[in-house]
């Protein structure tokens, strides 16, 4: 209750403050309230993201009882179902038992796992190659699964319900019979139930990803913020755990977030391929050439790679001076429809990045502005990171004036040390060079 009181006193005496400062003075202060109010919204988003997990959780807890409670249920009627003769029957409940068991054992696990292999495509410049958007198909192929073994306990319970050998019971086996569909009835209710659970648990993990910071554009402060909200998570909470190993690397705690990783990249679920991808990515860091490229073969062997997974596997490669498979992926990812603004930015850095290696490079920096502007219109000229890449591909084209203002202007939105950076770039290019983009 006192924190409630004492906010509305605080920002009085703040607005009364203000009035007295000069105009220099008062803007310096409003930048520093925003800039607090940007790191105050990205905790504040992780907050409403635990809740939903934890009604996630909560439900996924409740549908494991009920499953569990009628599985002991029917051990404890199997007894029973000696009475029944019928091997017609008998065949027709036990398909129904096993069909809807099985959908509801994966309620144990966080989503499914990925396997299989990708195919790649290229052309003859190492810069500028393409690749195909990877299958996502997760999520459709869990629907057509399901609607299969739905069809078959439809049909199934049609078998039951109107079949003749049903009706030629004695009344002892009906009433056996009906107590037993009693159980199922209610096991196809959860069954449909945990359906849902599994899309819903699919899109708040989604959620989770999209405010990771795997750009690196976070300011260390904001990451911090975050961080705090993560730790406070459900330990059964996949997609904080996800993110936590992400926020943990940006801010170059690798040993905390190393143990994280390996557990991650161990389990069967969807948040396999970024903790692949995101293992190789800490393995460059630390110089480890081959075991990171090792790790990145592991993840083209999957079938489904999410868009977060191909956005690191870019920047991995990056980071081993690799720009063809670099670009491939931003390619993919491009392709793909998903974190266009990453990926129109990615290709632009690395195009700047990478130039001198192009046999093309004519064509190089009209991709480089091209992307970077596409990403500038998409974000709505807002975004720092975008904004640094514009004035880097304006830079290589040749106006490196234009590129510093550039660079000036992409400091006023962004927050703390990446601020700095921002001007550090500016002035390098007010200075007649054209700084390199550390990825």
């Amino acid at each position: 209750m006192q924190s409630v009181i004492s906010r509305p006193k605080f920002v009085c005496l703040w607005l009364i403050a203000a009035l007295a400062m000069p105009t220099a003075q008062l803007a310096a202060q409003s930048k520093g309230s925003q800039s607090f109010a940007s790191i105050m919204s990205y905790a504040t988003t992780f907050e409403e993201l635990q809740r939903d997990s934890e009604e996630l959780l909560a439900t996924q807890r409740r549908l494991i009882q009920q499953r569990d409670d009628a599985h002991a249920r029917l051990q404890q009627s199997e007894k029973d179902l000696g009475q029944v003769k019928s091997a017609e029957v008998m065949g027709a409940m036990r398909l129904w038992e096993a069909n809807m068991q099985l959908q509801l054992l994966q309620l144990d696990f966080a989503v499914l796992s990925s396997q299989s292999t990708l195919r790649d495509s290229a052309s003859s410049d190492p810069l500028l190659q393409n690749r195909r958007p990877s299958s996502t198909g997760t999520i459709e192929s869990g629907r057509v699964l399901s609607g299969n073994i739905q069809q078959q306990q439809f049909r199934t319970v049609q078998s039951i319900n109107l079949g003749e050998q049903f009706k030629q019971l004695d009344l002892a086996s009906r009433l056996v019979v009906e107590r037993r569909q009693k159980i199922l009835n209610g096991l196809e209710e959860t069954n449909r139930q945990a359906q849902q659970w599994f899309v819903d648990q699919r899109k708040l993990y989604d959620r989770y990803l999209d405010q990771a910071d795997i750009a690196g554009v976070r300011s260390q402060v904001q990451l911090k913020s975050a961080l705090r909200e993560l730790e406070r998570a459900d330990p059964d909470n996949l997609s904080a755990r996800v993110v936590r190993a992400i926020t943990l690397v940006r801010l170059e705690r690798l040993d905390e977030a190393e143990p994280l990783m390996e557990e991650l990249v161990r389990s069967p679920t969807i948040a396999r391929p970024v903790a692949i991808a995101l293992k190789a990515e800490v393995l460059a860091r630390r110089g480890e050439t081959k075991e990171a490229q090792k790790q990145l073969k592991e993840l083209l062997k999957l079938k489904e790679i999410p868009s977060q997974a191909i956005w690191l596997h870019a920047q991995v490669a990056q980071l081993l001076n690799d720009p063809s498979q670099a670009v491939r992926q931003w390619n993919s990812l491009l392709q793909s429809g998903s974190n266009e603004v990453a990926a129109h930015r990615g290709l632009a850095l690395c195009y700047c990045t990478f130039r001198q290696r192009s046999s093309n490079q004519k064509r190089v920096y009209r991709e480089a502005l091209e992307h970077a502007e596409l990403a500038n219109r998409l974000t709505g000229d807002s975004d720092w990171s975008c904004q640094i890449a514009l004035a880097l591909a304006t830079a290589i084209s040749g106006d490196l004036d234009q590129a510093a203002t550039l660079a000036e202007t992409a400091a006023d939105s962004a927050l703390l040390e990446k601020q700095t950076l921002c001007l550090a770039f500016a002035q390098e290019l007010r200075d007649g060079s054209i700084p390199v983009w550390e990825f």
